[in-house]
């Protein structure tokens, strides 16, 4: 039997000490998780657009209230963009 891929995760909080604490959860559940960070919602948005099938997310974690963009209409703007999520 294949062992399945590690998980692919995405950690977007405006503050580094929550994405920080966030990433060191993941990573103790599942070692061989693979985390990005981002800080902004133009730098989610952008993680995901260069992302491909191969290194989609397989989850993303998002603040609900960073600045400019909280994490419902990032995740709302997601969909309406055709991301699967």
């Amino acid at each position: 039997m294949q062992n399945p891929k590690p998980p692919n995760i995405l950690v977007a909080d405006d503050h580094a000490m929550m994405r920080d604490g966030i990433v060191l959860m993941i990573q103790a559940a599942w070692p061989d998780s693979r985390c990005e960070i981002a800080d902004d919602f133009q730098s989610v948005m952008a993680k995901i657009d260069a992302s491909n099938d191969a290194e989609r997310f397989n989850a993303i974690v998002l603040d609900l209230r960073m600045p400019g963009m909280d994490g419902l209409e990032v995740l709302s703007r997601l969909r309406e963009a055709g991301k699967q999520v």
